[in-house]
């Protein structure tokens, strides 16, 4: 995840922005995600959502929950400070306890105090694809981390009922891991954040959405193409069929954290035991920008319990397509000598 960065704060809190939701005149001059005024009820990554905006990929659900976060559009400006002098992301921790978050010329987000609600705005240079990838994986972190619930940076495949995720920071090729994996015929559970619930003999991994993130000579492994997800990066947002995605949650059995690449052509892979394997957790946290006392206690209560749990293990392998096959087997080896 991106490196974030504070600014001003905005000079209207939350209560002030939602009152003016019904009544903003503000006309927006660029293509929004596609929203119909009405709201639409999720479910993703075991996570009950109720949406103004419509979801790309998504099939809302007829079961009615109650949502544990709404997310509805503003019409007006989120911040008082103007896009043109903005960094190209930043976030400001706001006096009422909600974040403010922007992605220059893209969106804008204010997540409240207690994670319930996010209110959204696109920009000019939105798009469906973007705002919903970016919605769903860095700013939802936020409001998941307020409703108590942790995630890796992390891309995880299904193996024989249960799955195992690959953890890495951004362009260590956990996409590019898992898509191979999807080209062989295991379906893939999520893609880039994965959350994570401890139980007490196991931990329960949930179903992200139907989508990954490749670069386009990755994006080759399973044929397909997508849109970018913004104009500054190559990566394109694949659409996966039914086929390809698992559904419902399943058991983590396996960590794998991806190496620097290695130069040789041999895949090696290392037990992480004890303390380095729960600093290894915490450290690939999917938001880390949430530094209170309360969340470094919850996460580091929710990371051992992983780590006291489910192996972690150290993979180093080469960055070559071709031999992805052969990392994929080493891994799957691996797999075998588990319990359970």
């Amino acid at each position: 995840m991106a490196m974030l960065r504070s600014i001003r704060r905005p000079k209207q809190s939350v209560a002030d922005k939602l009152s003016q939701l019904s009544g903003s005149l503000a006309v927006l001059r660029h293509r929004d995600p596609p929203s119909s005024g009405r709201f639409r009820d999720y479910s993703v990554y075991g996570v009950s959502l109720r949406s103004q905006f419509v979801l790309p990929q998504f099939r809302a659900t007829q079961e009615k929950r109650l949502p544990l976060i709404v997310i509805s559009k503003s019409k007006s400006r989120l911040s008082s400070r103007s896009d043109d002098s903005s960094p190209w992301f930043f976030q400001e921790n706001l006096d009422d306890g909600s974040i403010y978050l922007r992605w220059s010329s893209l969106f804008e987000f204010v997540v409240s105090a207690d994670g319930h609600k996010i209110i959204a705005r696109p920009l000019e240079k939105s798009s469906a694809e973007a705002f919903s990838t970016y919605l769903l994986g860095q700013v939802l972190s936020f409001a998941l981390v307020k409703r108590g619930l942790e995630s890796l940076h992390s891309s995880a495949a299904v193996v024989d009922g249960g799955c195992v995720g690959f953890l890495g920071d951004c362009g260590q090729g956990k996409s590019t891991l898992l898509a191979s994996f999807v080209a062989a015929g295991y379906k893939q559970l999520t893609d880039d954040l994965l959350v994570l619930k401890p139980n007490a003999s196991s931990v329960v991994a949930f179903p992200g959405p139907p989508r990954i993130k490749l670069m386009p000579n990755s994006a080759h492994l399973l044929g397909a193409d997508g849109p970018s997800m913004n104009d500054l990066v190559q990566k394109k947002v694949i659409s996966l069929g039914g086929t390809q995605v698992q559904q419902s949650p399943v058991r983590l059995r396996a960590l794998y954290l991806l190496a620097q690449a290695s130069n040789s052509e041999e895949t090696k892979i290392a037990v992480l035991n004890g303390r380095k394997a729960l600093l290894a957790l915490v450290k690939n946290s999917f938001n880390v920008m949430i530094n209170d006392r309360d969340r470094l206690k919850q996460q580091f209560a929710w990371a051992a319990a992983i780590a006291s749990t489910v192996p972690v293990r150290t993979i180093s392998y080469p960055r070559n397509l071709q031999l992805l096959p052969q990392v994929r087997a080493a891994i799957l080896k691996d797999i075998e000598t588990l319990p359970g």
